[in-house]
């Protein structure tokens, strides 16, 4: 792959080829599913905004948990980082979806908002529900209902604020 150019097709293949790292299959299956969700979650509430560049919200939706691999609690700054490694060239929005996602985090741009708020809001999803039931036997453990909780309640205090 031409690493220097990005597009929303090779930011998806970047990120296959990197969540394929995931030893677990569950868990590979759940950084997919959910990098998925966020790029089309994204679209979907930018729709109809014409100041907002939409392949940087798909690139940033496919890019921005690749940090995963190495460090979960550092995700967003490793994400950089392994980008930055295998060369590939990202614009400013980008890097602010990608740095930038997470709950502290204060997105610079409207694509970073827009993908802050679809980070969140992709976990109403019953595709999430599925992968997690999978992967513990029909069971959710405790740290996933919290997980979940902090990522519902989140995405409610996000839709409140969000202005577009």
């Amino acid at each position: 792959m031409d690493k220097k150019t990005l597009t929303p097709q090779k930011a998806k293949q970047f990120a296959l080829e990197i969540f394929s790292q995931i030893e677990s299959e569950a868990d590979r299956d759940f950084r997919v599913f959910h990098a998925k969700a966020v790029a089309k979650t994204a679209l979907a509430l930018s729709e109809g905004d014409k100041t907002v560049d939409r392949e940087v919200l798909e690139m940033g939706g496919w890019l921005h948990d690749i940090g995963y691999v190495e460090c979960e609690d550092r995700h967003a700054e490793r994400g950089i980082a392994i980008l930055e490694r295998e060369g590939v060239i990202v614009s400013d929005k980008v890097a602010d979806c990608v740095q930038n996602h997470g709950s502290k985090g204060k997105p610079r741009t409207k694509e970073g908002k827009y993908l802050q708020m679809a980070d969140k809001i992709s976990f109403i999803n019953p595709g999430i529900f599925e992968i997690l039931m999978k992967r513990n036997n029909g069971k959710l453990k405790d740290e996933e209902l919290d997980f979940l909780e902090r990522m519902l309640s989140g995405a409610m205090d996000h839709l409140r604020k969000f202005e577009r």
